[in-house]
């Protein structure tokens, strides 16, 4: 059990490293790219911290047991609004909305949020209804933009050390989060847990370490905006990864 803690805390700081890797990197990545940086870390950070749902889904659905992928999906959305983000707003002294979320684009993003608990109320996701919520997604980011003042416009190619950087924090992110969900596997096993509570307890409080450790980051830079939009993207992106 101490070597699991152990692993665990090694996890965890290299979490710590990837998401400051990419933090460092998100602003002159989003003026290369013409996006704000709310922009920027909606949807490009929020699917780089929902790497390890899409390891737990992989593993999942080649191991017969998609109940596990969806709990864990179902399970991260309360953990990003009942946890991260109230940690992030009474250690950061409070979070200011970014203006692109607007009460309307509130609306819509908590129904894409949404979406994909109405789909599975018969016990089933057809195609089509895959189709519909990938949809929802690319809806949602054309009217994000569009309310910033155009879709996406490149002024000037990114430096290649920040694309290095961000994809070096995003392989540190799925690799340590890979392997942090192993072991959170492993000690809910042996206290005997039902996979699917498992999936929608601690692997969804495991699969969201990468955003707990980029609010402390983003606190500590003062870029509670980039944060934010990472927890409020990262949710949305559940969507397209169910």
């Amino acid at each position: 059990m101490l070597w699991n803690i152990g692993v665990f805390l090694l996890l965890c700081i290299t979490l710590w490293l990837g998401t400051g890797l990419i933090v460092s990197s998100v602003d002159r990545f989003a003026r290369s790219l013409k996006l704000s940086p709310f922009s920027l870390s909606f949807f490009i950070l929020g699917f780089l911290t929902s790497i390890p749902e899409i390891a737990v889904g992989v593993n999942a659905l080649s191991r017969g047991t998609p109940e596990v992928f969806v709990g864990n999906l179902l399970g991260g959305i309360p953990v990003i609004f009942l946890l991260v983000i109230p940690f992030l707003a009474i250690f950061g002294n409070g979070v200011k909305v970014n203006h692109q979320l607007n009460p309307t684009n509130i609306v819509l993003t908590f129904a894409v949020i949404a979406a994909p608990a109405l789909f599975v109320l018969d016990r089933k996701v057809t195609n089509l209804e895959g189709l519909i919520l990938v949809f929802l997604y690319i809806a949602l980011f054309i009217l994000l933009e569009e309310n910033k003042g155009g879709i996406l416009r490149l002024s000037h190619p990114p430096g290649g050390f920040v694309v290095v950087k961000i994809l070096l924090g995003g392989f540190l992110v799925f690799g340590s989060g890979h392997f942090l969900l192993e072991q959170t596997l492993y000690v809910a096993k042996l206290l005997g847990i039902l996979p699917f509570y498992i999936s929608l307890i601690a692997l969804s409080l495991g699969t969201n370490i990468p955003e707990l450790s980029l609010a402390v980051r983003s606190v500590i830079r003062k870029k509670k905006d980039i944060a934010l939009g990472d927890y409020m993207g990262s949710a949305a992106a559940n969507t397209v990864i169910f």
